[in-house]
């Protein structure tokens, strides 16, 4: 059996086992399961005028699965990794990752259970991927978000390597794993501030802050020296996701390394996995987390931000 399917399994088990079995068991993870369960039956129930109890019943069995593999999130590693790394990965989600696998924790639920905006729950790679109906916090966030090592985002995203989205987000898990405690100030807060003051005079937009270029980075980095035939790419001719393969030079761009190719009249960044100067290069997108990160956790964001913007 998969060894994340079977910890989950396992963590399931627990959840459900009784009482009087000789496991004592906290009531409020069976109820956070129950309570899933009424609010995807309400929400199945009123989002269509026809077969509202065959809506709110699919609804509801489904709200409830979902709770259930999102806790389980917190108990799954990433497969390509070995044993050390793997063991890494579970103690660091509740000491050095602690404050984003709590926040990611509480916002999946909130977007399973409160929202009602999470139709699937998978893992890949040590990441939970949940995908949305819609953009976050009712429509009103961005396309997705990654805290520790939770993925939310709308229905473009999809646990696939070979996805954009996917891609991208998890450049920032592997962000959240090697700089911990500091990914709020270094990473998460200059991100969600990425477009104010005088941003423009530094970078085009959004995709080239030094946050994200580095997140693409380490996961263009991952994907390529831990996936066989990653590099063999598509250049994303094709605007149907589905479609796509390897890294997608157009939505995660690379600012002012690689080589240039004309790409539907458009100049792309190409970076050659196999090429040592191009690997080179990609360590000028490379972003550290320093000292007062750690000390003034998640305060020092808005003075990194000022920084960047300006």
């Amino acid at each position: 059996m998969n060894t994340n399917r079977f910890v989950v399994l396992l963590a399931f088990c627990l959840i459900l086992k009784p009482a009087n079995a000789g496991v004592a068991v906290p009531e409020k993870e069976r109820f956070f399961i129950v309570d899933s369960w009424v609010s995807g039956f309400f929400y199945g129930f009123f989002s269509s005028k026809e077969c509202r109890f065959g809506n709110a019943w699919h609804r509801a069995n489904r709200t409830a699965a979902n709770d259930v593999k999102i806790w389980g999130g917190l108990f799954i590693s990433d497969p390509n990794r070995k044993f050390g790394g793997r063991l890494w990965e579970h103690v660091s989600r509740f000491t050095w990752e602690f404050p984003q696998t709590v926040t990611g924790l509480v916002y999946a639920h909130a977007e399973n259970t409160f929202f009602g905006n999470a139709d699937t729950v998978r893992y890949k790679y040590g990441a939970v991927s949940i995908t949305g109906r819609r953009g976050l916090f009712f429509g009103l966030g961005g396309p997705a978000v990654t805290l520790g090592n939770y993925i939310i985002g709308d229905d473009n995203l999809s646990a696939k390597a070979d996805n954009p989205f996917f891609q991208h987000e998890y450049g920032h898990y592997l962000q959240s794993r090697r700089m911990g405690l500091a990914y709020f100030g270094r990473i998460a807060i200059p991100s969600l501030r990425s477009e104010h003051g005088d941003y423009k005079e530094n970078y085009q937009s959004h995709d080239y802050h030094p946050a994200e270029q580095d997140a693409n980075r380490r996961a263009f980095l991952y994907f390529n020296s831990r996936l066989t035939g990653f590099q063999n790419d598509t250049l994303y001719s094709s605007n149907v996701f589905s479609e796509n393969k390897g890294w997608d030079f157009r939505r995660n761009p690379f600012s002012g390394i690689g080589a240039e190719i004309i790409l539907r009249n458009r100049t792309v960044r190409y970076v050659d996995y196999t090429n040592p100067e191009h690997l080179a290069s990609l360590e000028k997108l490379r972003v550290k987390a320093q000292w007062y990160d750690y000390l003034f956790i998640g305060i020092s964001g808005f003075y990194n931000s000022y920084r960047y913007n300006h």
